[in-house]
């Protein structure tokens, strides 16, 4: 009788090392899978904010108003039938979307404007 009672005594400690190591497992996935989230919610949290680009074709040089996030780009031609100092082209497009973050916080937008008719 004393073996049995032994054995019973070791049996109890098994299930209750099973049920230690199993709590011990899930506590630590949930850790982990807490961890992650809050890694990938740092990431995603700055997905940033989308931008539309304005249409500056036609207008003067001077009239153009940037907001913060514009960082432009001149590069001037002569046309002929266009007055000196407007806007001829842009690039990216008017109505292009452009989504801004923390890495990158600017557009860049390149303007082609007119020195008027070739001398």
């Amino acid at each position: 009788m004393e073996k049995r009672r032994i054995c019973e005594e070791d049996r109890r400690a098994l299930v209750r090392w099973r049920w230690a190591a199993v709590v011990s497992a899930t506590v630590f996935l949930l850790l982990c899978w807490l961890l992650l989230d809050t890694l990938f919610a740092i990431t995603d949290a700055d997905d940033g904010i989308s931008v539309e680009i304005p249409d500056f074709r036609g207008m003067s040089e001077a009239s153009i108003i940037l907001a913060d996030w514009m960082e432009l780009e001149t590069e001037y031609r002569y046309a002929e039938k266009i007055q000196e100092g407007t806007v001829i082209s842009q690039s990216p497009a008017a109505g292009t979307q452009r989504k801004l973050s923390a890495d990158y916080p600017t557009c860049r937008i390149k303007l082609v404007i007119s020195l008027g008719p070739a001398p």
